[in-house]
């Protein structure tokens, strides 16, 4: 599961059509899981690499495998992070959403997820941001 792998905070960015996620992650993945499939210059205009992660939960659900895009750490760290309360170190993209049919209730800063294809959720499939800081 993804949030074995990756302690810090994942951004949702559905709009995006991969996930991706920082080189410090991307390097930690590659060395702890040498079995896990890299494509070296995947990704058309910037020859970004890409690795597939077997599977990530979302929402108590497990889906996979979702590619990740590989991005320099600056992206994550400097951009996103200045406008997060934790370190960011990647963001979930369509790729991963595509699996679900989520509503988003902004006003009660809520979100439910519900996944057809997939297993029951090992947890409950409300995802409650934490209180900012």
């Amino acid at each position: 599961m993804i949030r074995s792998i990756l302690p810090s905070l994942l951004i949702v960015a559905a709009a995006c059509a991969t996930a991706s996620c920082s080189d410090d992650v991307f390097q930690a993945w590659r060395q702890a899981h040498p079995e896990w499939r890299v494509i070296e210059g995947a990704q058309a205009g910037s020859g970004s690499d890409m690795i597939e992660v077997p599977e990530i939960g979302i929402a108590g659900f497990s889906i996979g495998p979702v590619w990740f895009t590989h991005r320099p750490n600056a992206a994550f760290h400097d951009m996103m992070s200045s406008m997060m309360d934790q370190k960011v170190e990647g963001a979930v993209g369509g790729n991963a959403f595509r699996h679900f049919v989520m509503t988003v209730d902004y006003p009660d800063a809520v979100a439910y997820f519900r996944c057809p294809g997939c297993n029951a959720p090992t947890t409950d499939t409300t995802a409650t941001p934490r209180p900012g800081p």
